[in-house]
């Protein structure tokens, strides 16, 4: 082993406390780790390691499939800018939000480290680690995007087809085309894509009767209408109401739960009826706690989703200069909420949803980035109405 090697298996083992030979086999000691702090897995796939940088794009697959199968919890998905790997999450849906992962896709932000990861208009691809296997596979999207700064793209599912098969007629299937879409035992004796013998229309018969047609039925069944369901499986209603957050007439309360009861009785943007902030308010109205931090953190928002108001959390380890923004999905910086030179300790927020000229943001999905000196966090957060 030559010592450019030792020296580096001795860095991560600083960092991380862990030697190679600590991970399993076909992994390697994830340079994002750090102990005590679970937001990155001790190891990872050898050939998914990557960096973080300050511009990504979130990729959202519904479903992730191995041949026709969900994947499993120990089961990888990295993301490759060429032979670069610039994104990788292990796929237990257990640990994701509704059972549905994402995937941060990052860009190149001039640093070194993030050299040849992605630029604005390149297309990621995408590769599955099977665990049980130690095998890697290529895994395509059912739709392919690009690569866009601070961009939420949700994909219905991302499939890895072993043996080198490909799913080129979408039936979830790894068989190339097959002749009987969805069903590979019956036949298609006229070869008009519908499994059954023969018939006279060669083609599909419309809800009008006619051969080959393009009439459809809407939801309440008329041929041709143009009725549909709305979100609460209303056949030509409006929806939720304005104000509401489901179908049953239902508010959001100030702890962001919808239906609850939660109140801010003390009115200091914490939701409870006392004031739980360990140390002093400065001027600002930020709570500045006793205890020193011993990271610098964002935490989740709460109440989220929320209207009229929501509280960003952060802890600093040590003073710093600070840049705390809110951006829309297209990149665009609609509210600067902190530029200054802070102290480190526990910081609270308020946000009341507007944007720099003080007008009401709509509802809408919207990314909190929080920067200093030397990192930088984000976090996703909801404005309802």
């Amino acid at each position: 082993m030559n010592s450019i090697k030792i020296n580096k298996i001795a860095v991560l083992f600083l960092i991380t406390g862990k030697l190679l030979g600590d991970c399993p086999e076909n992994y390697t000691v994830n340079p994002l780790y750090t102990e005590g702090n679970n937001s990155y897995n001790e190891c990872i796939p050898e050939h998914f390691e990557f960096r973080i940088s300050t511009l990504f794009h979130a990729f959202l697959f519904e479903i992730v499939l191995f041949n026709e199968d969900e994947v499993t919890e120990n089961d990888w998905v990295g993301a490759f800018n060429g032979e670069d790997c610039v994104g990788a999450r292990k796929w237990d849906v257990s640990s994701c939000g509704g059972g549905v992962c994402d995937i941060f896709v990052y860009g190149d932000d001039g640093s070194d480290l993030t050299d040849g990861y992605m630029s604005s208009g390149d297309t990621p691809s995408f590769k599955l680690f099977n665990h049980s296997t130690g095998d890697y596979y290529d895994a395509f999207p059912s739709e392919v995007w690009t690569f866009s700064h601070l961009n939420t793209t949700i994909v219905p599912y991302l499939q890895s087809c072993s043996g080198g098969n490909l799913d080129i007629d979408n039936d979830n299937i790894c068989d190339y085309a097959d002749m009987c879409i969805g069903d590979n035992s019956t036949g298609d004796i006229d070869t008009d894509g519908i499994c059954d013998s023969d018939d006279d229309c060669v083609g599909y018969f419309d809800c009008a009767g006619e051969c080959g047609g393009s009439a459809t039925a809407d939801c309440a069944g008329t041929c041709g209408g143009s009725a549909v369901e709305d979100e609460c499986g209303i056949c030509g209603g409006t929806g939720i109401p304005e104000g509401e957050c489901n179908c049953q007439g239902s508010t959001v309360d100030c702890a962001g739960t919808c239906g609850g009861t939660a109140i801010d009785e003390d009115v200091d943007g914490i939701c409870d009826d006392v004031d739980d902030c360990i140390g002093e308010l400065n001027e600002l109205g930020e709570c500045l706690n006793s205890e020193i931090p011993n990271e610098f953190i964002l935490y989740q928002n709460y109440p989220n989703p929320f209207n009229p108001y929501t509280i960003i959390e952060f802890d600093l380890d040590k003073n710093d200069y600070i840049d705390l923004s809110i951006f829309d999905l297209n990149g665009k910086k609609v509210k600067q909420l902190v530029k200054k030179y802070m102290l480190n300790g526990n910081h609270k927020i308020r946000w009341n949803g507007k944007d720099d000229y003080s007008k009401q943001l709509p509802s809408s999905n919207y990314i909190v980035y929080l920067k200093g000196t030397n990192k930088a966090y984000y976090k996703k957060l909801t404005l309802i109405k």
